[in-house]
């Protein structure tokens, strides 16, 4: 351990391979052990996205969390960073070590979720992701999505297919020179009969072919109805080339931080497949 450095418990998404780990990396933190608190805490998850831990004068249980070395310069530049009703205070290890701790602010529990029984975020966060109803959402012009999706449904995801009411020229060359255009333009196409309720769903995966490197219309559309802000999103791109540059430009901007995978022709490469395991 550094000299002078603190101990900072991480018990959230600052953990190893989790969303906010570079934040601890960028201020030349490093992890020493995995612990636990003492018997006097109970954790909460805020709408799914990250934990909050309160400590309790009574029905109190430990919490797992993370130790790391830090300065204290550190620990100011994570705790600017730290999501809405988090804070850094001293807590109480089960050895009953005094180290910092990432706690959440009482007010930030009120409605929320506790998950204090699953003993920590990332047990919290596994099985979740195990009984989590998944959407797979896409559209196909070629065939590549129907087996992309066909992919998705071996993996656990319903099937929801996007078709438009009016359909492009019969012809290759037409259909992707019309659909370049309307996708290059980032117009919208009229949805037949399209199912917008999600409510049951915590992840949605969209699926699309990218025409003239963007969204074709029917996502374009389907982007513009379905309201993902509480979902689990990513992307699967389907294309000849297997890119999409303006596409990422677009995914970036309007939903950073959100994943994607591009697949070069899944119908003449399948083994492209292999990349959504």
């Amino acid at each position: 351990m550094k000299r002078n450095n603190l101990v900072l418990a991480a018990n959230g998404t600052l953990m190893r391979g989790l969303e906010l780990e570079n934040n601890l990396k960028e201020v030349g933190a490093f992890f020493i052990k995995e612990s636990k608190t003492e018997k006097a805490y109970r954790l909460y998850s805020i709408n799914d996205k990250y934990p909050a831990m309160i400590r309790v004068d009574n029905g109190g249980n430990t919490v797992d969390v993370e130790l790391y070395s830090i300065s204290e310069e550190g620990v100011k530049q994570v705790l600017a960073k730290e999501p809405p009703g988090l804070t850094i205070k001293e807590i109480t290890l089960i050895d009953g070590t005094s180290v910092l701790g990432v706690v959440g602010e009482d007010d930030i529990i009120k409605g929320q979720k506790e998950i204090t029984s699953y003993g920590g975020w990332r047990n919290y966060i596994a099985k979740r992701e195990n009984n989590m109803k998944k959407l797979f959402i896409y559209y196909s012009h070629t065939g590549r999505g129907d087996i992309v999706a066909q992919k998705m449904q071996e993996k656990g995801y319903d099937i929801r297919k996007v078709e438009t009411v009016k359909s492009l020229p019969k012809s290759f060359f037409w259909g992707m020179m019309v659909g370049g255009f309307q996708a290059g333009a980032k117009k919208k196409a009229a949805l037949k009969e399209f199912d917008q309720d999600i409510s049951n769903y915590e992840e949605i995966v969209i699926g699309s072919p990218i025409w003239n490197g963007a969204f074709t219309p029917a996502i374009n559309s389907v982007l513009s109805l379905l309201d993902l802000s509480n979902k689990k999103l990513s992307f699967v791109f389907y294309s000849g080339s297997g890119e999409g540059k303006k596409a990422v430009k677009c995914i970036n901007k309007e939903y950073p931080n959100t994943p994607y995978i591009f697949l070069k022709d899944p119908k003449k490469y399948p083994e492209e497949l292999n990349k959504l395991d």
